[in-house]
């Protein structure tokens, strides 16, 4: 009777933690995942390894996780800042795109903002004067947010 018992519980135990492992390690792999890359990321941004930051995370551009779109663009910036000046030029416009993308996936993050005013003011540097003046209500509109999510 107890072997009955035994190898009822057990089998029952089994499908029950077959079918409950399953749909939680297929979900709990999905966000492990993330949460070990944006993990990495910021260990590396302290470390100012942002080339080891923007390698693995480029191949997330097109995610829609905008929790690693603005990781991304943070090391894109930082590393613009090392580079020549093309590919400087180069990398703020592609994350300014990458980081308007996030803005309109999330409205309501202040870390899209934030880097949203930066990432405009730098590609604003790089147009000129005029196009400083024309968006520097944008930049300030970017920050208003960020401040007001913030606090």
């Amino acid at each position: 009777m107890l072997t009955t018992k035994l190898c009822t519980i057990s089998s029952f135990t089994a499908m029950g933690i077959w079918g409950l492992t399953k749909k939680r390690g297929d979900n709990e792999a999905i966000i492990t995942t993330k949460e070990v890359l944006i993990a990495k990321a910021d260990a590396l941004y302290e470390q100012e390894q942002y080339q080891e930051i923007h390698d693995p995370l480029i191949n997330y551009k097109d995610s829609g996780d905008i929790e690693i779109i603005w990781r991304l663009c943070r090391a894109m910036y930082k590393l613009s800042k090392i580079v020549s000046e093309v590919d400087g030029k180069k990398l703020i416009f592609e994350a300014y795109d990458l980081i308007l993308e996030a803005l309109e996936i999330k409205e309501d993050n202040w870390a899209p903002h934030k880097w949203a005013s930066i990432l405009l003011n730098s590609k604003t540097l790089y147009e000129g004067v005029k196009a400083q003046i024309k968006e520097s209500y944008n930049i300030k509109k970017h920050m208003l947010v960020y401040f007001m999510i913030i606090y």
